[in-house]
């Protein structure tokens, strides 16, 4: 099975929470015998916004090295 991740710092309420949620659920609706949907909740963002159809992996913290 595939992994479909999402990775979508929404911080302000705009209409990309609304159409990253629709794509995971339609994809998850259509496709779930192919593809595993999860949306990274790196920075507490999708705190407000959990529906039980779509799996989150939260991180916490994430250090990145240039």
């Amino acid at each position: 099975m595939n992994n479909i991740l999402y990775w979508a710092p929404c911080l302000d309420k705009v209409a990309t929470i609304t159409a990253v949620l629709s794509s995971a659920k339609s994809i998850k609706k259509y496709y779930s015998k192919i593809y595993k949907v999860s949306i990274l909740n790196i920075l507490g963002e999708w705190n407000d916004h959990y529906t039980k159809k779509i799996d989150y992996i939260i991180q916490k913290y994430i250090k990145f090295q240039f």
